[in-house]
């Protein structure tokens, strides 16, 4: 069985740290994130203006503290969530939150939810998305979960939540 582990990282730096992590420990296919679309495409600018000022492959290589997450905001889906506004939606979570025709109907909290996210915590991961922060969630086998709690509490996640997933 699968289980989604979701957290909440305040910082871009933090946030890609723990995507490295994850993509080092073979998560790579099971990461998404959700991040407010004007976060993402200032994070995307930041990336361009590194590569151009170091050069297109140390930029690429040295990334700053970007690459990884600038990696996944590039296969990232605009989504318009009620209550929200537009944001950029990237992994496996764009299929479990039900997002079709760029939008998610019942907007985040009511797709967490369904997902088994308790409704206060949901609203509350809303909120944290609302204010900028990044929410990261990894689909992990149930023998696997407590370690990506970990990578993600060791990266400054906050409010981390473990939900069943539907096989």
């Amino acid at each position: 069985m699968k289980n989604l582990v979701i957290g909440i990282i305040a910082d871009r730096e933090h946030a890609n740290m723990a995507v490295d992590e994850l993509n080092n420990k073979n998560y790579t296919k099971e990461i998404s994130t959700i991040v407010k679309e004007d976060i993402g495409s200032e994070i995307k600018t930041t990336q361009d203006k590194q590569e151009v000022k170091e050069g297109t492959t140390s930029g690429a290589v040295a990334g700053g503290i970007l690459g990884a997450l600038v990696g996944l905001l590039a296969t990232a889906t605009t989504v318009a969530v009620p209550g929200l506004g537009t944001v950029l939606v990237t992994g496996p979570l764009l299929t479990l939150l039900g997002a079709t025709g760029g939008a998610i109907t019942g907007g985040i909290v009511g797709a967490l939810v369904d997902m088994g996210v308790p409704e206060e915590k949901a609203k509350l991961f809303q909120d944290y998305i609302s204010r900028g922060e990044i929410l990261i969630a990894v689909t992990a086998e149930e023998d696997r979960e407590e370690e990506v709690s970990t990578i993600l509490q060791n990266h400054g996640a906050r409010d981390v939540f473990t939900a069943m997933v539907e096989e």
